[in-house]
C-alpha cells in the first residue's frame, strides 16, 4: 500500500542519513596525490569510498600536514613551489609561504607542531625552516652542514618535547644514505641518528615519531617495507637494532602514526595505493589497503582526529549528512 511505501522509503532516507553521520563521525586519512594532483580522504576504519577534496590541478602536491585545531591543512607543491593554505574541506586556498622561483626548489615534507603552532619544512635544497602560524610571521632556518646542497631530504619529523630546542630528524635517500637528527639553534651539527645500507634503510621516503613509546619509524623506497629504531639507539649503525614493521611494499613513500602509536599509515607510489596496520611489538597486522586510483603517486599522507575537528566546529552540520 502507499501509507507502507511511504514508510519504507522514510527509514530508507533515515537509514542513508545515519549512515553517512556514521561515515562523517569517524577520523579520515588525507593524502596528496603527485600525479592525481589532489588532496583526498578516507574514513579511518574501513578505507573505503575515498572522497576528493582538493583539485590541485597545476600544483602538483608533494607533502601535507593537517592543523585539525584550526581546520586547516597545508600543502607543499612542486610545480607553483609554494605551501598552500586550506580548509579540511578543501575551501578557501591560499598561498602561505612562497618557497622560490627556481624550478628545481620547493617543499619536499612538512610537520606541524599544533602546540607551538609552529609548521616546519624541508627543501629540495637541503634546507630546514620553520615558521609560526600566526599572520605576519616570519621562517627561521636550521643551519646544517648540507643546507644548500641538493642531498636528497626528501623526509622531515621532529620531536617537539624540547621546544624551541626541538629535535629535527631527516632522511637523506642520495647522499650519506642515512636518517640525521639536530636540536633547532645549533649550528651545523648534524648528529647520525641511523646509517645502514644492508637490510633495513637504503632510501628513507618518509619519517613518523612515536615520542611516549621511543621509536622512529620510516619508510625505504629501496628495501621496500616500514621499519623502526628506537630512540635510544641514534648514533648505532647496528642492523640488527633496526625493526622490520611492515614488509612487502612496492614503493612506500608517506607514513603517519594515530596518536596512541598503535596504527602505522603508508602510501605506496609503486601500486597506487594508502594502507593501515596495527602495531604489534615490533611487527604489524595490516587493517586494509585502498587505491588511490591508477597513476596517481600517491607522496604524504595525514590523519584527522573526529574529535578534534567536531571540537573545533570544522564542518558544518550538511557535510555530516553527505
Amino acid at each position: 500500500s502507499l501509507p507502507r511505501l511511504a514508510g519504507l522509503s522514510l527509514w530508507a532516507v533515515c537509514f542513508t542519513g545515519m549512515a553517512g553521520f556514521a561515515r562523517a563521525a569517524e577520523d579520515k586519512v588525507y593524502w596528496v596525490n603527485l600525479f592525481g594532483e589532489s588532496v583526498q580522504r578516507v574514513g579511518d576504519d574501513t578505507g573505503l569510498e575515498p572522497e576528493l577534496v582538493l583539485n590541485l590541478t597545476g600544483h602538483r602536491p608533494t607533502s601535507l600536514a593537517l592543523d585539525e585545531a584550526r581546520c586547516t591543512m597545508y600543502i607543499g607543491t612542486q610545480h607553483t613551489r609554494v605551501i598552500l593554505a586550506a580548509g579540511l574541506d578543501g575551501g578557501g586556498v591560499t598561498t602561505w609561504q612562497h618557497i622560490s622561483d627556481r624550478t628545481s626548489l620547493w617543499a619536499v615534507a612538512l610537520f606541524l607542531d599544533p602546540g607551538a603552532e609552529v609548521l616546519y619544512w624541508a627543501q629540495t635544497d637541503s634546507r630546514i625552516f620553520r615558521r609560526g602560524l600566526a599572520s605576519g610571521s616570519k621562517a627561521t632556518e636550521l643551519l646544517t652542514s648540507d643546507s644548500g646542497f641538493f642531498a636528497g631530504r626528501n623526509s622531515l619529523v621532529v620531536n617537539t618535547h624540547a621546544f624551541p630546542d626541538a629535535t629535527v630528524y631527516w632522511g637523506d635517500a642520495d647522499g650519506t644514505v642515512a636518517i640525521e637528527h639536530q636540536k633547532w639553534g645549533t649550528n651545523a651539527t648534524d648528529d647520525m641518528f641511523f646509517e645502514s645500507w644492508q637490510s633495513s634503510l637504503y632510501k628513507p621516503k618518509g619519517l613518523a615519531i612515536d615520542t611516549v613509546g621511543g621509536w622512529l619509524y620510516w619508510s625505504d623506497h629501496s628495501f621496500k617495507h616500514l621499519a623502526r629504531l628506537a630512540l635510544s639507539d641514534a648514533g648505532t649503525s647496528d642492523e640488527s637494532l633496526a625493526q622490520i614493521v611492515v614488509p612487502g611494499l612496492l614503493s612506500p613513500s608517506g607514513i603517519a602514526l594515530d596518536r596512541s602509536a598503535r596504527h602505522i599509515y603508508w602510501t605506496d607510489e609503486g601500486s597506487n595505493t594508502i594502507g593501515k596496520a596495527r602495531i604489534n611489538e615490533g611487527n604489524a597486522t595490516r587493517v586494509w589497503t585502498s587505491s588511490t586510483g591508477r597513476g596517481s603517486k600517491p607522496k604524504a599522507i595525514a590523519l584527522m582526529s573526529h574529535n578534534v575537528t567536531q571540537q573545533a566546529k570544522c564542518f558544518s552540520t550538511a557535510w555530516f549528512w553527505r
